[in-house]
């Protein structure tokens, strides 16, 4: 028994077979189902998945994605849809009329691992995200090495001159949410508040940070992982 394996290492596989479209059509399906019940106790979030470039270059993916948040009675708004810089620069079409009906229809889009295309960054005009998460490779050490601490610090200033909301990835130290909070970075995600939770235990985690007696963690969301 191989044990979990991390989709990041089975949807590489799965991207190329004929299985990509029905993978991520399920794992939207599981995650709107889940972020209605969340509304309807109460907790009105927003949700982000992955999804696959593949799936990007189907003709009516943005008309699917819309019908599945009319079936769950959820605002465009609700969903967030995340795209690798990668999946951005070796399929240059994403930046062509899905992204754009998505993002006119209020389905926010975010640039996720930001920094790690080791290409040009024309891109970023032409890709109608309002999100980009600057990658964790970035962030380790981000406290202690002047060199990162000013790489970074040029990614947000860049990404905020080009109006997005700049989320880091992999935050693990206190030091290092300070030295982002001073950088201007808007949201943060890490161990540092959170690992992974089933969803049952994201409610009561969100639930106690929200709780008035307690300190409130500053992070983006903890992340749903549908297996």
């Amino acid at each position: 028994m191989l044990g979990d394996i991390s989709p990041g290492e089975f949807f590489p596989v799965i991207e190329q077979t004929f299985l990509a479209r029905a993978t991520t059509r399920w794992v939207i399906e599981q995650a709107l189902r889940q972020l209605a019940q969340w509304h309807a106790a109460g907790m009105h979030l927003q949700l982000a998945v992955n999804v696959s470039a593949v799936n990007l270059l189907e003709p009516d993916f943005c008309e699917h994605v819309l019908a599945r948040l009319r079936a769950h009675g959820l605002e465009p708004g609700a969903l967030a849809l995340e795209i690798t810089e990668s999946a951005l620069m070796t399929n240059r079409a994403l930046a062509g009329a899905t992204p754009e009906a998505l993002a006119t229809s209020g389905v926010q889009l975010a640039i996720d691992d930001f920094g790690t295309g080791y290409s040009s960054l024309a891109y970023l005009q032409s890709v109608p995200a309002k999100v980009v998460k600057i990658d964790q490779s970035f962030i380790r050490d981000v406290d202690s090495d002047e060199r990162r601490r000013a790489l970074v610090g040029t990614m947000i200033t860049l990404a905020h001159d080009l109006g997005q909301v700049v989320v880091t990835e992999g935050v693990e130290t206190a030091s290092a949410a300070r030295f982002l909070a001073g950088a201007g970075c808007d949201q943060v995600q890490g161990y540092l508040y959170a690992r992974p939770l089933a969803p049952e235990e994201f409610a009561r985690w969100i639930r106690a940070e929200a709780a008035p007696a307690r300190p409130r963690a500053k992070c983006k969301s903890a992340a749903l992982a549908c297996a």
